[in-house]
């Protein structure tokens, strides 16, 4: 029953990410080879997930090991209490420049985005996992170079964030 407003609720989130993107950048998700999970999951205020399994179910399925230190990344965020709506994209999004050739159309990706919101704010969380002996400079360097420059002045006071252990997260919050 839930399932079927997933259609609605990526419809929300990529609002929300045109929102704050520079107009001459597009995007799209990265389509997974498994059918064994979804690439959208919400979970509600009132206490129905349909997130966490599925990011469960990407974890335990995905065979390459950078991609699995990405999801559990995104576990680690949509896991913490939040007294609202969670809508998560489990696929990488990959940002493109179409006037450029298309060998050098990919500007960056985004390992995965989480849009937290209720009557009082919004938060949206890009985030970049690296899987190295030191992820989040890693990470805060790549976000840097590379995904603030196609952010538009909407997100201004956008702040990174360390995610210990994982790598950082660009994070743009709304009252």
């Amino acid at each position: 029953m839930w399932s079927n407003n997933i259609p609605k609720f990526k419809g929300i989130l990529w609002s929300v990410l045109r929102f704050f993107i520079k107009e001459q950048y597009s995007f799209d998700i990265d389509y997974h080879t498994s059918s064994s999970f979804e690439y959208f999951g919400v979970r509600f205020i009132n206490g129905i997930d349909l997130l966490n399994n599925q990011i469960d179910k990407a974890i335990h399925d995905t065979l390459d090991l950078d991609r699995k230190h990405e999801l559990k990344q995104l576990k680690r965020s949509t896991s913490r209490k939040f007294s609202g709506t969670t809508i998560a994209c489990l696929s990488r999004i990959t940002i493109y420049d179409y006037s450029k050739p298309p060998n050098s159309r990919i500007v960056t990706d985004i390992d995965s985005i989480v849009l937290k919101y209720n009557d009082q704010k919004m938060i949206l969380e890009l985030h970049e996992s690296k899987n190295t002996r030191n992820p989040f400079n890693v990470a805060k360097k790549d976000l840097k170079n590379k995904l603030i420059k196609v952010l538009n002045p909407n997100s201004k006071g956008y702040f990174i964030k360390e995610v210990k252990g994982f790598g950082a997260k660009v994070v743009i919050q709304c009252n």
